[in-house]
């Protein structure tokens, strides 16, 4: 049997390939079809604005006000004097006065105690003998004195005629023996004696001048110990020397105490008085003194200004009334001024004393500045800046405008506010909350807050 073989030459049918190529080209017209249905199916989505992002805080529409500055400060309050009160005569206390005891307050003039005067009872009697024996004996010398003018003017007669008799006697004898020499030498002794009595009472009577002087100065001796022996007596008994409050008492009846020796204290709290440093940039600036005198260097009065003083264990009562004295003292290490705050210690208006010792927080009002704007100190940054608002619109009641960085200058903090004296005008308005990171330009709703009161320091 015969086989047929194949010719490795022939050509392959062609159907097969084309039926290929012919289902690629429809699959690839039946996609961009469907392309196209969908792209005819699409529709534009609707477009929307989106609205800028508005951040919401506090501000505050400044108005101008006035600052009354007021300066605080601490000290402690002390009697306006202190005094140690010794006996100025020594001796044995007899009575001391009821309420002798530390606390108790005595007036001016009331008897604190008493040393036994018999002494200087006695002591005066001898001075006043003293000074009426030194009177008689300047009664007598004015007395003899006299007598010693009349005595003289008679010396001065006697000698006159003792004179003329030694005269005439001569004369007689010169003419021939008509009176004796014996008549004469008489006659010339008696002139002697005459004018030797006249001399002893002019010594006399010069004298008597030295004598007054001599007499005087003992009378004016006698009555110095009188004086002495008198205050001595009065000195026995010791007085207030003012009206003040006991401090330490160390003196009882029955004790022998010693001139100069200290007795007792007395303090003069009618007045406080209470030393209060400041800050020396303070005082220049907020505080006003009147002109000190030519011959003065150092401050003159401070000019009468409202004075606040409150005991720091009790700062909510009622605060004491108090007065700016003077300036005490300056320290140059801490560049601090002293200054001396005075209350009345023994007010009547003020149910709870103040007392020596006491810890007090003084305010004093200084100068007033007008025309500041007074605003949160949390609304201030570090650098002295604030945000303030700009292109602003109000809409519904609300403000909204765009934050802007404003530099200020702080006139002064106190309390919790802040006093700008520039950078800032009336009607503007201030972010009292700050956003965290904000930038300028910012979008800022704005709910207004009221102006903050003034406040002390």
């Amino acid at each position: 049997m015969s086989t047929e073989q194949e010719d490795p030459d022939a050509p392959e049918p062609r159907r097969p390939l084309l039926l290929r190529a012919v289902l690629v080209v429809a699959v690839l017209l039946f996609g961009l079809g469907a392309m196209q249905g969908l792209a005819l199916m699409r529709h534009e989505p609707p477009k929307t604005e989106v609205p800028e992002p508005v951040l919401r805080a506090q501000g505050q529409l400044l108005e101008p006000t006035s600052l009354e500055a007021v300066l605080r400060g601490y000290g402690t309050a002390r009697p306006r004097r202190i005094v140690s009160i010794a006996p100025e005569v020594g001796g044995e206390v007899i009575a001391v006065h009821p309420r002798l005891d530390t606390g108790e307050i005595i007036a001016e003039g009331e008897l604190l105690f008493q040393i036994d005067p018999e002494d200087y009872r006695i002591a005066v009697a001898e001075a006043e003998a003293d000074v009426a024996r030194a009177e008689a004996d300047l009664v007598q010398i004015e007395r003899e004195e006299a007598n010693t003018e009349r005595r003289l003017e008679v010396a001065r007669e006697a000698v006159e005629l003792a004179r003329r008799e030694k005269n005439r006697v001569e004369e007689l004898v010169n003419r021939g023996g008509v009176e004796s020499g014996a008549r004469l030498d008489a006659a010339r002794l008696a002139l002697n004696r005459e004018e030797l009595a006249l001399v002893g009472l002019e010594n006399t009577l010069a004298l008597i001048p030295a004598q007054r002087q001599q007499l005087q100065a003992q009378l004016r001796a006698s009555r110095s110990r009188l004086d002495r022996a008198q205050r001595n007596l009065a000195r026995a008994d010791v007085r207030a020397p003012f009206t003040g409050r006991l401090g330490e008492v160390m003196v009882e009846a029955g004790q022998i105490v010693t001139a100069q020796q200290p007795a007792l204290q007395m303090a003069d709290d009618s007045i406080l008085e209470i030393p209060v440093d400041l800050d020396s940039r303070e005082v220049a600036r907020w505080l006003e003194f009147d002109e000190s005198p030519l011959d003065a260097n150092w401050f003159g009065e401070p000019r009468a200004r409202d004075v606040k003083v409150s005991w720091t264990e009790n700062v909510e009562g009622q605060p004491y009334e108090g007065n700016l004295a003077r300036v005490e003292a300056y320290d140059p290490d801490t560049r601090t001024f002293t200054l001396i705050v005075e209350v009345d210690g023994r007010g009547k208006a003020h149910t709870f004393p103040l007392a020596e010792g006491m810890f007090t927080q003084v305010a004093i009002t200084g100068k007033t500045l007008p025309e500041v704007f007074a605003i949160p100190r949390e609304a201030i940054d570090s650098r002295q800046q604030v945000l303030v608002l700009r292109d602003v619109e109000t809409t519904e009641g609300e403000i909204e405008g765009r934050i802007h960085t404003q530099a200020v200058e702080i006139a002064r903090y106190q309390g919790g506010l802040a006093y700008v004296a520039q950078g800032l005008e009336a009607g503007d308005v201030v972010l009292v909350t700050r956003p965290p990171k904000v930038l300028d330009g910012t979008l800022v709703s704005v709910t207004l807050a009221g102006s903050p009161a003034p406040q002390g320091s």
